[in-house]
C-alpha cells in the first residue's frame, strides 16, 4: 500500500508541471493572438480575445489592451471605462506598474481621449499626472505635446508654448509641435519666431504646400509682400487645384501695385471656387486698392449675394478699402447688408488681429463715468506685513468664456470688486503687493494653481503666515451632495467636475499650522447671483449644507441660505462687498472683526430690502478652535 502511494505521488509530481505548462502555454497563446489582432488592425478580434482574457482573469494589463483596442477603433467611451479601471487598480499591482512605459501609461492614452473629446482641462490633468508617473524622454514628448494641444485650445499659449518647445528641445524634428507652435506664435504676432518654426517644418517636409501659405500670411503680417507672393507662389505650384493660394498671391500683387497680375490670379482663384464669398470679397479689395469704384461695388455686390456678413472681415481689412470707404455707395452698400462698422477707423497694418480676450489685457484702473466714495481716498497704511498673503479673485465674464451662456449671467461688478478690494488689501490690511495673487475671470487650470501656490505659502512660513481669500462671482450648491462651490468662468453650473468645493478651499487654507485666515465671499450657493443663476432656467433652489471649519479660520459671506448675492448699483459694486470697503475705509482698518461682523450683517440687511427689495444676510462663520477669541482680532 505504502509502495503504491508513493508510486502515485511521483507520478504526480511529474504530470503537474506539464498540465500547468499546458495551461500557461494556452493563456500566452491567447494573448499573442490579441497582440497579433492589435498589431494587424483588426481590434474587434482583438477587443474580443482581450475580453475572454478579462473574464479569465481579470488582470489589469488586459483591461489596459482592450482599452487601446477601443482606442483604436474609435470607440472612446469603452476606451475611457478601461483605462479609468486601469487608473483605479495599477497602484494594487505591482507587476503592472513594472510595466509602465509611453506605450503601457493609462493617464497618457486617457489624456489623448480627453482631448479629442474636447475635455481639455481634464487632458491637462491626465498628461500632467502621465509625466509625473514616467518622466522617460518618450514619455515627456508624448504626454507635454498632448497638454500643450489642451493648453493652446484653452487660449494658455504661455504654458503651451512652453510644452511645445520642452518637446522640440528633446526632439528637434517633432513635426506635430513644430506646427502647433508654429500657429500659436502666429496667434501672438510673433511672426518671426513663427517663420522659423514653419522654415524648419519646410525643411522636414518640403511638399507641405499648407505650410507655404502660413509662411505667407506670416510676411502679409509683417508687410514683406515680395516674400510673401513667393510664399503663396509655391503653395499654389504644390497644390493648384486650392483656390485660396490664387487669391493670396493675387493680394500680394495687389499690395505691390501688380495688378494686371493681380487680376489673372484672382480670377484664377474664382474659376477653382466660384460658389463661395471669398474669392469675390478678394477681388472687390483688389479693385479698391486700384481706385476702380464700379468694379469693386460689383465685386462686393456678389460676395453678398454668395454669403459674405462678416463686419470683422471689413475691419480687419478697412486700409483696403480706404480709397473707397468714404463714397455714398460703399456706406450703402455696407447698410444695405447689415455691416456695421467705423468707418472712421483706420487700421494700421494689413489683415490686423482682433484683440485677445485675455485676463492679462484688462487695464488695471477701473474705469467709470462716476466716482463711487469706497474707490477713492483709501486710508493708507504704511506698515506691511511680510508674512501677510492675499488670493483675490473677481469672476464676472462666463458668456465669453462659453458659448451656450449669455452676458445676462455675468456676475456685475466681480471685477470692479476684486479690483478695489486689492487696493484695500495693500493700504489697509497692509498685504505687500507682491505677496497678493490676483485674478480676473479666472479659469480652472488658473484657479487650481492659484490655490496650490497659497497652500504653498502657508506651508513654507512655519506658521507665521496670515491669509487673506477674496471672492466675487458665481457659486453653486451640488443638487445631490448640497455641497457649496465656486465656479470658474470656464466651468459650467451643469457639471461641476472641474469648479471647487467651498470646503475643500477652506481645506487648503487651513491645511498648514497659520496666524489666521479670513475668508471674503461676494457669492451665493444657491443657485441666484447678481444678475441670474447660472441654471436660472431650471429654477435650482438648494439650501447648501454647512461647512466645518477647521483651524483659525474665519468666514465673512454675502448671504444666509438660498439667497442672493445682489449688486448696489448706485454703488457699482456687489452689496456685500461695498459695505465692506466702506468699513474698512470709515475705520481705517481700526476695527475687530467681532465689530466688522456685525456691521456688514446690519447694513447688508437693511440696504438690500432698500434698494433691491430682496433680503440678503450677511453671515460670519469661525471654527470652533477660535470660538472665544476670533472677535478680538484686528484688521490692521
Amino acid at each position: 500500500m505504502k509502495t503504491k502511494i508513493t508510486t502515485l505521488f511521483l507520478l504526480l509530481c511529474l504530470i503537474s508541471p506539464v498540465i500547468l505548462f499546458g495551461q500557461r502555454e494556452r493563456g500566452e497563446g491567447l494573448e499573442q493572438v490579441g497582440k497579433k489582432a492589435f498589431d494587424s488592425g483588426d481590434y474587434p478580434k482583438a477587443i474580443e480575445t482581450y475580453s475572454a482574457l478579462i473574464k479569465r482573469t481579470n488582470g489589469i494589463k488586459y483591461y489596459f489592451e482592450r482599452g487601446k483596442s477601443y482606442r483604436k477603433a474609435k470607440m472612446n467611451n469603452e476606451a475611457l471605462a478601461d483605462f479609468n479601471t486601469v487608473i483605479s487598480k495599477m497602484n494594487s499591482d505591482a507587476s503592472f506598474l513594472q510595466f509602465l512605459s509611453t506605450e503601457y501609461n493609462p493617464y497618457n492614452w486617457r489624456g489623448w481621449i480627453k482631448l479629442e473629446m474636447k475635455d481639455y482641462y481634464g487632458g491637462v490633468y491626465d498628461f500632467t499626472q502621465s509625466i509625473n508617473l514616467n518622466n522617460s524622454n518618450n514619455n515627456i514628448i508624448y504626454s507635454c505635446e498632448g497638454r500643450g494641444i489642451c493648453y493652446y485650445n484653452q487660449n494658455m499659449f504661455k504654458e503651451a508654448n512652453e510644452d511645445f518647445s520642452r518637446v522640440i528641445s528633446l526632439d528637434p524634428n517633432r513635426l506635430n509641435s513644430l506646427k502647433w507652435r508654429a500657429s500659436l506664435l502666429t496667434r501672438e504676432e510673433k511672426y518671426n519666431e513663427a517663420i522659423n518654426d514653419l522654415l524648419k517644418i519646410i525643411d522636414l517636409e518640403p511638399n507641405a504646400h499648407k505650410i507655404y501659405n502660413d509662411l505667407g500670411v506670416c510676411y502679409v503680417r509683417l508687410k514683406n509682400y515680395q516674400q510673401a507672393y513667393i510664399q503663396y507662389k509655391k503653395a499654389s505650384d504644390l497644390a493648384p487645384e486650392i483656390s485660396l493660394y490664387y487669391g493670396n498671391t493675387a493680394m500680394c500683387l495687389a499690395y505691390m501695385n501688380k495688378f494686371d497680375e493681380a487680376y489673372n490670379s484672382i480670377n484664377k482663384s474664382i474659376e477653382l471656387d466660384s460658389l463661395s464669398y471669398f474669392s469675390y470679397y478678394q477681388k472687390a479689395r483688389i479693385f479698391a486698392l486700384n481706385g476702380k469704384r464700379s468694379d469693386a461695388y460689383k465685386s462686393l455686390n456678389r460676395a453678398f449675394s454668395k454669403g459674405l456678413n462678416d463686419a470683422q472681415a471689413f475691419e480687419r481689412n478697412l486700409n483696403d478699402f480706404r480709397l473707397i470707404k468714404n463714397d455714398p455707395e460703399f456706406k450703402l452698400l455696407l447698410d444695405r447688408n447689415n455691416i456695421k462698422i467705423n468707418l472712421d477707423k483706420t487700421l494700421a497694418s494689413d489683415n490686423q488681429q482682433a484683440q485677445k480676450v485675455s485676463t492679462e489685457a484688462i487695464s488695471p484702473k477701473v474705469v467709470s463715468d462716476t466716482q463711487v466714495d469706497v474707490d477713492i481716498n483709501i486710508p493708507n497704511n504704511p506698515t506691511k506685513y511680510p508674512y501677510r498673503f492675499a488670493l483675490i479673485i473677481g469672476n464676472e465674464d462666463y458668456s465669453s468664456f462659453q458659448r451656450d451662456l449669455n452676458s445676462e449671467v455675468n456676475v456685475e461688478f466681480a471685477e470692479r470688486d476684486a479690483r478695489i478690494f486689492k487696493e484695500y488689501a495693500v493700504n489697509v490690511f497692509g498685504v505687500p503687493e507682491d505677496n497678493i495673487i490676483f485674478m480676473i475671470n479666472a479659469r480652472s487650470i488658473e484657479m487650481d494653481r492659484a490655490i496650490s501656490k497659497i497652500n504653498l505659502l502657508s506651508k513654507n512660513t512655519q506658521g507665521k503666515a496670515e491669509l487673506i481669500f477674496y471672492y466675487a462671482g458665481h457659486g453653486f450648491p451640488d443638487e445631490i451632495t448640497k455641497e457649496p462651490y465656486i465656479i470658474p468662468v470656464d466651468v459650467s453650473a451643469k457639471d461641476l467636475k472641474y469648479a471647487f468645493k467651498l470646503s475643500e478651499i477652506y481645506k487648503e487654507l487651513t491645511e498648514f499650522p497659520n496666524q489666521r485666515v479670513t475668508v471674503f465671499l461676494d457669492a451665493c450657493f444657491s443657485g441666484g447671483a447678481r444678475n441670474q443663476g447660472l441654471l436660472t432656467a431650471r429654477g435650482v433652489k438648494v439650501k447648501p449644507k454647512d461647512n466645518m471649519l477647521t483651524g483659525n479660520i474665519v468666514v465673512y459671506t454675502a448671504t444666509s441660505e438660498d439667497q442672493s448675492a445682489l449688486p448696489y448699483q448706485d454703488k457699482k459694486h456687489g452689496l456685500f462687498t461695498y459695505f465692506l470697503l466702506k468699513k474698512l475705509k470709515e475705520s481705517q482698518g481700526n476695527i475687530t472683526y467681532k465689530e466688522l461682523s456685525d456691521y456688514l450683517k446690519e447694513q447688508v440687511s437693511v440696504k438690500s430690502i432698500l434698494v433691491n427689495e430682496k433680503e440678503q444676510q450677511s453671515q460670519t462663520y469661525n471654527s470652533p478652535v477660535i470660538q472665544n477669541s476670533w472677535g478680538d482680532w484686528h484688521v490692521k
